[in-house]
């Protein structure tokens, strides 16, 4: 008798061979039939047989970058737009190197056909699978585990938290039961033992190491929300001195750490962006000035690298001396400052465009964690110290935390997201965050909740400041 999770392996991976070797053949078919013998005029099996080997590893590849493949996590759209991604990649590049090889503009409409047809396949085996997945798998009965001496706040972040886990996982997770954990520890280890699935939830690690070695030696499936201590761990190197094994962190190599080319690679990019947008920023460019006649550009304050101050470049979207006060005010839903060009340039992100300049000039890295206005660095600082290690390595254009949180996505969650780009920072992952960002451009999502929120703790701690004057 197979188990749950065997189960949701076996249709996932049937799923994903039924996907690939449909997408294979599509290729192939117009690759021998068009490609391979009337535009390079060659009966050459094996030159067809390697061209259709190179399109599968990077078909594999990027699907593996976009989760193309992930029919139990991901929502139906989700997963059609990451084969959309994922074949339309792979498609380019081989198209691209046919005009370089043929020394010529290759006829695209063969392979854009393909792609059409590939992105229907993709949509349909994402719609089918998800059915047969949803028909054939049951959610997980789970239990979560919380500290039972967390305050009030942690309490309502763990109720939301719940939410969001059923809200997006609920057809793979149920939680059944959720237990405070107190010092006396063992009444909880015997409700563990009545679930296959553990959500360890916010624990100390006093605490929380004796569930964890209760679950690995029942063999548990448990997931565990990590403290700041636990991603800095990752950035530790194994040294072998005597018959002890030690642990280091080398503070002063992680404060400058950069794999190395990363600023030329910052520069090459840049300059490849700047020359493929730049139709697209002067079409914004003339937009913005025919709407109002005021200044194309806008710049505002961020702290960098070490704590260094500069200005960040972006196109306007809101009206002349949006924030004339003085006073922060982050942008709202419906916020009746944003033109009628700013509302389109935010929609579609390209607002950021013209940060590709303060990449070049070195302010700003392709990737890294995002820059933060001073008066927010100063709000999270006080609430979280541990802030100030996002400090440390040179802001980006997009970055992990853009990538993998939400909207309401906390400064503490948003800091342990960049703590772990800052820890594992290679180019592969830099790599790899670049082809995220065109999806997550593609992907909208609301920023109310969050800056309604930071606008509100902004002008909370600047009303506080004022009476403190006042006194």
């Amino acid at each position: 008798m197979t188990s749950m999770t065997e189960e949701n392996r076996n249709i996932t991976r049937a799923a994903s061979i039924i996907i690939i070797v449909s997408m294979t053949a599509s290729f192939a078919a117009v690759w021998l039939i068009y490609y391979n013998n009337i535009v390079f005029r060659t009966h050459r099996e094996l030159g067809a047989f390697f061209t259709i080997l190179i399109w599968l590893i990077l078909y594999l590849k990027f699907g593996q970058v976009y989760r193309a493949f992930k029919i139990a996590s991901n929502a139906i759209g989700e997963t059609a737009f990451s084969q959309f991604l994922s074949i339309g990649f792979a498609d380019l590049i081989l198209y691209v190197a046919s005009c370089l090889v043929a020394r010529a503009y290759v006829n695209v409409l063969p392979g854009a056909g393909i792609v059409v047809l590939q992105s229907v396949m993709g949509f349909f085996w994402a719609t089918r699978s998800k059915q047969y997945f949803l028909a054939h798998v049951e959610p997980r009965n789970c239990l979560l585990i919380y500290d039972a001496d967390i305050t009030g706040q942690d309490q309502i972040k763990g109720r939301e938290f719940v939410k969001k886990l059923e809200a997006t996982y609920g057809h793979l997770f149920k939680i059944v039961a959720r237990i405070p954990v107190s010092d006396e520890i063992n009444e909880a280890l015997t409700e563990v033992a009545s679930y296959p699935v553990i959500f360890i939830y916010d624990i100390p690690l006093e605490k929380r190491s004796k569930i964890v070695n209760y679950c690995v030696n029942t063999g548990k499936r448990f997931y565990v929300t990590p403290t700041i201590e636990d991603i800095i761990a990752r950035g530790y190197d194994v040294k072998h001195f005597i018959d002890t094994p030690l642990m280091e962190y080398n503070g002063t190599f992680k404060n400058a750490q950069t794999y190395f080319g990363k600023r030329a690679c910052d520069i090459v990019i840049s300059l490849l962006m700047l020359i493929v947008t730049s139709p697209i920023m002067l079409i914004a460019a003339i937009a913005i000035k025919l709407e109002d006649g005021g200044t194309v550009f806008f710049k505002q304050v961020r702290v960098g690298q070490g704590g260094k101050a500069f200005n960040i470049l972006k196109f306007r979207s809101m009206i002349m001396d949006a924030e004339k006060d003085g006073r922060p005010r982050p942008a709202v839903a419906g916020d009746p400052r944003i033109t009628k060009v700013g509302k389109i340039l935010r929609s579609t992100r390209l607002d950021e465009l013209p940060q590709i300049f303060n990449i070049i000039k070195g302010d700003l890295s392709l990737v890294g964690p995002r820059p933060e206005r001073v008066e927010h660095v100063d709000l999270y600082t006080q609430e979280l110290p541990e802030f100030s290690y996002r400090l440390r390595v040179k802001a980006g254009l997009t970055g992990y935390a853009q990538i993998y949180g939400k909207y309401n996505t906390s400064a503490r969650d948003k800091l342990l997201l960049d703590l772990l780009y800052i820890e594992q920072q290679s180019f592969l992952m830099d790599l790899r965050i670049v082809f995220l960002t065109v999806k997550i451009m593609f992907t909208p999502e609301s920023t109310e909740g969050f800056e309604e929120k930071k606008s509100k703790l902004i002008n909370q701690k600047a009303n506080r400041e004022k009476q403190t004057a006042d006194m």
